[in-house]
């Protein structure tokens, strides 16, 4: 008769707290990457509505503008410079869009009640560039281009937004 001799086969301490270990340094990597992709899902979301903030503003202006009874140039109807547009609107209404470079903010004001409206924010600069109807001496405006530049709630990152509008009352 032969002997059985019973060997267990078992992981020993060692084994298990080294592959313990590994599972740990596994996860941690895993888990800051999923950290990673979440702020950067989260950047993207807030640089997409930032971005079609400012591109529905623009639509908006761009619609007054064409077809708008008139524009103001720079130096006139409250327009000191560049960064607010005056216009009579279709419907007769005098409105004014203004930029405010310490706010950061783009607002809608209806001249009438004096009432400003946040049109958008975020807004790093705008600019609204006139061009008049040649060979007249009435200085009426022809086209308004628009540029405005909207950042992220970081401020790390800029799109420039443009768009360009003939009024067509001046053609």
């Amino acid at each position: 008769m032969r002997k059985r001799t019973l060997k267990y086969r078992a992981f020993t301490i060692v084994e298990l707290l080294l592959s313990v270990a590994l599972l740990a340094m596994l996860m941690t990597a895993v888990a800051f990457a999923f950290d990673a992709s979440m702020k950067n899902y989260k950047s993207n979301v807030d640089i997409y509505k930032t971005v079609s903030t400012g591109r529905q503003a623009l639509l908006r202006i761009v619609n007054d503008v064409r077809t708008a009874q008139g524009v103001a140039h720079i130096g006139t109807g409250g327009d000191p410079d560049n960064q607010q547009l005056s216009l009579v609107t279709a419907g007769g209404q005098n409105i004014t869009y203004r930029f405010d470079s310490d706010a950061r903010i783009l607002y809608y004001r209806k001249n009438s009640s004096a009432e400003d409206y946040v049109l958008c924010c975020d807004v790093a600069n705008c600019a609204f560039n006139r061009a008049l109807v040649p060979g007249t001496t009435t200085n009426a405006v022809r086209s308004v281009r628009m540029t405005l530049t909207v950042t992220d709630d970081a401020g790390g990152l800029n799109k420039m937004l443009a768009a360009g509008s003939l009024v067509r009352k001046n053609l």
